[in-house]
């Protein structure tokens, strides 16, 4: 990641006919996670100047105060207020001044002109971090999100807008593109200047989740869980082949949720050990983190291990590729504090399905079903205690073991608490459950988990066992009731509206039949019910999103309710709001609104009052709660209506407001590049849902007619096979556009060890001229070098082969010959060692053989993936500026090993030459662009100062 993306943010300066506009978001994060929404990135430099300044905070503040100087110090000396188009060039100098150590900003200027009749005319200006000025007469944009801006910028603007024109204009392309970019938005800011009227300033304008906006809202209520407990729980998280994903994770709870989590324990089941050191990025207080290097994969054992092992009453536990919001793992533990359950999990709405039709009962002996823990849950240390002392009892065998979630809900023989959640995979790496074989697996121990259960239950009445509970203590959670997690903020909606349309039927003849059971209930309720709940999930009420909707399964029946509640009672006065159709807006009208402090006692409030929502066809429909403290709110139907239940949103507001607003669901916004993953990740998908439940019925019949879809979501994820093919004939032909295909570099790096370092050498020279010597190899030894400056103890050899063939051949040859000798005898000197194959640029080859003297400089740029043909068509014109100067030795791109980087060798007298050089091409037109542009496209860069060894051909 790019330190200019470090805390996000975009600006945009449009030209109108006699006037200007500037706008800009007000995000501030630290990299995706946010940290403010009223982060000012634009400022008043006279009544006629506004600048902008996206890029790294800390450099905002600090240009701010020093242009703010500079003009002053020009309004004295000058006495007359600077212009425009000087203070662009002020800018300038004054970015090109630190050129060597920049400023990461990239400033942009709007503002009126005056001409010499002494009229106005509009003008704006951007620069790069280094001063380089780009003179607009249409638009200029800069920031995270400035792909986007410019392209919906060029299909929005038009010249000569009147002044209403050019605010909706730069409205909508700013509002357009940071809705596309995970680093801005929230909260946009637009200033426009007329030139009859000067400056009329706009308020700021609220983001949603879409591409709209409405007047910002500060009234939203968020209750605050904070230092409502002490910090007694433990998260667990298990570490095999996402190691970057459980960084993130752990960045995020340990900057979140130090209230609520004492621990954050990695138990890692790789064989490559951690350390501190691996999670640096993470910032987590040393008392926070815990690392534990296992001995050995212990699979799934690993959880209930750790948290039985904490020092907290509480485990949080989750997997290394879901990413659950910190507001929810705050709602959780306040409702697990309270409420008799064994576990409370979350899960997305077809694992839910999934774990509805599973619940099973025989008479009063048996009540229980099956969960995945993976997707967040919360539990008691004491219970999973238990749970490890019952599988001790069992003598349970080394695969029961590592496969301990499959058997955790189905041995206690009690329901746990199961809420929906808001879906955001991380993905990454390969998941343990994949295909027919996972899936065979985990039935086959879900039916073994049964046929415990069922021993134990024959038993019962002889032995008590630990943790199951025989006979079934009841339904200690109300299966009528179903549960959702408030995305953003810490609230859970709860209701008892039927989300199936026919009651489901739990009694079996014995626990052991449980995925039967499964699959007969699928039958029972076909294709049609299963798309719709899944499409109609009670977590798209509480989601911030009013594109989705929860609704019923059936018509609006006598007795149906809704509740929020947000754990704990408030001080406010507040309001509970719903966006709703029309016709539950009349079912609305013939329900009871009550509020409670507890759960238990209900206050009756007034009928609600609607307006028409900005959605369009929406109805926002609001009460006042009258109490002073109160914790829930609930709507009950009094009268059947002949429609389904539509809620689009359900929230909590204080009261004395004007209008309504939805909240934004700031903590999954900010997340998007958290992890450094794909931004499609976090795209809710009902379908792959879908396909997730046809591949655990399919048995059962029900896949056929769900599974043929005309487009898959693997295709619009991932691309369809003609779309991979095509693209991977396109990176050939790339390949073959830029790169001199006659020859392959290989770049062997070695690192040696300090008190080696002469016999390496001789080694060395023994081991590269025999190669050079050997005519069956066809290897030409290009050079090989010895870093001075940079990573010291590290030699460079590079050797040209005659492209593939020629390396396999050489190879071949090697492997049978006494090169393998030589090569052998480097080995006892080196710490390590890497190879890496790269091509030639077509437009330089590599020098020949010269022996010039001096030194070498290896310049090495690792490319965003992607970038490899713009990063050369724009190199390629720069370097001939550079060229009169100074020509490169070599320049490479990588094929093999280390990807997407680029390497280009210089060679130079002296240091203070090369300085020298350097700032010659500086001064020489292009060069500057070159610079300016290729650091846009490289994710971070090296350079080395080599001295060639004795026996190097480059010398």
């Amino acid at each position: 990641m790019s330190i200019m993306d470090h805390n996000g943010g975009s600006v945009i300066a449009m030209v109108g006919k006699d006037c200007v506009a500037i706008a800009s978001d007000l995000r501030l994060g630290n990299q995706a996670l946010g940290i403010s929404s009223n982060f000012q990135r634009v400022f008043g430099i006279t009544d006629r100047i506004y600048l902008g300044l996206p890029g790294l905070a800390t450099d905002v503040n600090t240009l701010r105060e020093r242009f703010r100087f500079r003009v002053n110090m020009y309004t004295i000396k000058e006495e007359r207020e600077i212009e425009p188009e000087t203070f662009a060039h002020l800018v300038s100098s004054t970015l090109y001044e630190h050129r060597f150590g920049p400023y990461f900003i990239e400033p942009v200027i709007a503002g009126l002109s005056k001409t010499p009749t002494g009229g106005i005319k509009p003008f704006i200006a951007a620069t790069d971090l280094i001063g380089c000025i780009n003179f607009a007469k249409d638009f200029v944009v800069s920031g995270t999100a400035s792909s986007k801006l410019f392209g919906v910028a060029e299909g929005l603007w038009e010249p000569d807008l009147e002044p209403e024109d050019l605010f909706e204009t730069i409205s909508q392309t700013l509002l357009n593109a940071v809705d596309r970019d995970a680093f801005s938005g929230w909260v946009i800011s637009i200033l426009s200047y007329y030139a009859d009227v000067g400056q009329h300033s706009i308020p700021g304008l609220q983001l949603e989740t879409r591409s709209q906006w409405r007047v910002t809202n500060t009234d939203y209520f968020e209750p605050n869980l904070r230092g409502s407990w002490s910090a007694d729980t433990t998260a667990v998280i298990l570490n095999w082949s996402r190691l970057p994903n459980v960084v993130q994770l752990v960045k995020v709870m340990c900057g979140s949720l130090q209230d609520t989590l004492a621990e954050v324990l990695i138990w890692n089941n790789n064989p490559v050990p951690l350390s501190e050191a691996d999670f640096a990025e993470a910032q987590c207080p040393s008392h926070m983190l815990r690392i534990y290097n296992s001995p050995q994969n212990v699979y799934f054992q690993a959880r209930f291990l750790a948290c039985a092992r904490a020092s907290t009453p509480y485990c949080f536990i989750q997997d290394d590729d879901y990413f659950i919001q910190p507001s929810i793992i705050r709602t959780m533990r306040a409702r697990i504090g309270e409420a008799k359950v064994t576990s409370l999990h979350l899960l997305p709405t077809h694992e839910m399905l999934y774990s509805r039709l599973s619940t099973i009962e025989k008479g009063s002996i048996i009540h229980t079903l099956f969960a995945w823990l993976g997707y967040g849950t919360m539990t008691r240390r004491s219970e999973v205690q238990e749970f490890m002392e019952l599988l001790g009892v069992l003598n349970a065998t080394e695969d029961v073991l590592k496969m301990a979630d499959n058997y955790f809900t189905v041995l206690s023989n009690r329901l746990p608490e199961l809420w929906f959640d808001q879906n955001h995979e991380l993905g990454g790496g390969t998941p343990f459950t994949v295909g027919a074989v996972g899936e065979e697996r985990n039935n086959r121990h879900i039916i073994n988990a049964g046929r415990t259960l069922d021993t134990l239950a024959s038993r019962s009445q002889n032995m008590d066992f630990p943790y199951v509970s025989l006979p079934t203590t009841g339904a200690l959670e109300d299966t009528a009731v179903s549960r959702a997690a408030c995305s953003g903020v810490s609230c859970v909606m709860e209701t008892n509206i039927e989300l199936l349309p026919s009651p489901l039927e739990p009694s079996v003849p014995l626990a052991s039949d449980i995925i039967a059971h499964v699959k007969a209930q699928f039958d029972t309720l076909g294709n049609p019910a299963t798309e719709s709940y899944l499409q109609c999930s009670p977590s798209f009420a509480v989601d911030a999103d009013p594109r989705t909707r929860f609704c019923s399964a059936l018509d609006a029946r006598e007795g149906d309710w809704i509740s929020l509640d947000w754990m704990v009672p408030s001080e406010e006065e507040l309001e509970f709001a719903l966006l709703v159709d029309r016709p539950t807006e009349e079912s609305l009208r013939n329900a009871i609104f009550e509020s409670s402090m507890d759960g238990t006692s209900w206050d009756k409030l007034n009928l609600p009052r609607c307006s028409t929502a900005e959605e369009g066809m929406l109805r926002e429909c609001s009460v006042l709660l009258n109490i002073n403290t109160p914790r829930k709110v609930r709507v009950t139907l009094e009268r059947g209506a002949s429609h389904e239940w539509n809620i689009h949103e359900m929230w909590p507001l204080l009261s004395a407001r004007q209008g309504l607003g939805l909240p934004i669901n700031t903590t999954v916004r900010s997340l998007v590049l958290l992890v450094d993953i794909p931004h499609s990740l976090f795209k809710r998908s009902n379908s792959n849902m879908l396909n997730t439940v046809v591949r655990r019925t399919a048995a059962a019949g029900t896949a056929a007619p769900i599974a043929k879809r005309s487009i898959s979501v693997q295709s619009l994820l991932h691309g369809s096979p003609e779309a991979k093919k095509a693209g991977e004939l396109e990176i050939q032909q790339h390949s073959r556009l830029i790169g001199r295909g006659k020859y392959i570099h290989a770049f062997e790096t070695h690192r040696v060890k300090p008190d080696r370092i002469d016999e390496y050498k001789q080694a060395a020279e023994v081991y590269y001229k025999g190669l050079l010597e050997d005519e069956r190899l066809k290897i030409k030894l290009t050079g090989n070098w010895e870093t001075n400056i940079g990573e010291q103890d590290t030699f460079l050899h590079i050797l040209e082969y005659e492209n593939y063939a020629g390396f396999d051949k050489a190879t071949d040859i090697i492997k049978n010959s006494r090169h393998l000798d030589a090569y052998r005898a480097m080995l006892p000197h080196l710490n390590s060692r890497a190879t890496q194959l790269n091509q030639e640029f077509a437009f330089f080859p590599t020098a020949p053989p010269h022996a010039q003297g001096g030194l070498f400089e290896l310049r090495t740029y690792q490319l965003q993936p992607g970038a490899l043909l713009e990063w050369e068509n724009v190199w390629r014109r720069g370097i001939e500026a550079r060229r009169k100067f100074v020509a490169p030795v070599g320049a490479w791109f990588s094929q093999v090993g280390r990807l997407h980087q680029v390497h280009h060798m210089w060679q130079y007298p002296t240091l203070h030459e090369r300085k020298e050089k350097r700032e010659q091409a500086w001064q020489i037109d292009g060069w500057a662009e070159t610079v300016s542009k290729t650091a846009k496209l490289t994710m971070y860069m090296d350079s080395l100062v080599l001295v060639a060894l004795p026996f190097s051909p480059l010398k």
